[in-house]
C-alpha cells in the first residue's frame, strides 16, 4: 500500500493518493504488476477525485535490467465532461 501527497506550490494544489499493489511472478523471468489506485485533486476551484487501475508486465534480462509494458485505466470521476483515459506505455530499467 502506497500514499503519497503532491503539492504544486505554481498553482497551489494539493493532491493525495492512495494505491494498493501486487507483484506475481506468472513464470520463470516474467512478472505481473496489478495496482488500484483513488486520489483527490483540485480541478477548476473545486476538489474531484479520480480512480485507476493498473496492469504491468516485466521481463527480467537480467539482475539489473528489465523490460516493462503496461496499461493504465484511469476514471476522472468528479470531473466534468471527462471520459476513461487509457493509456499504454512500455521501457525499461536499469539499475546501476
Amino acid at each position: 500500500a502506497t500514499a503519497r501527497v503532491y503539492y504544486n506550490p505554481d498553482e497551489s494544489i494539493t493532491t493525495v493518493e492512495g494505491s494498493l499493489s501486487k507483484q506475481l511472478e506468472v513464470w520463470e523471468g516474467y512478472g505481473l504488476g496489478l495496482a488500484a489506485s483513488v486520489g483527490n485533486t483540485e480541478y477548476q476551484d473545486e476538489r474531484v477525485t479520480y480512480y485507476g487501475v493498473d496492469a504491468l508486465l516485466t521481463k527480467a534480462i537480467n539482475d539489473k535490467t528489465t523490460l516493462f509494458v503496461g496499461v493504465d485505466l484511469t476514471d476522472l470521476k468528479d470531473v466534468a465532461n471527462a471520459d476513461e483515459v487509457t493509456s499504454v506505455f512500455g521501457g525499461v530499467e536499469h539499475t546501476f
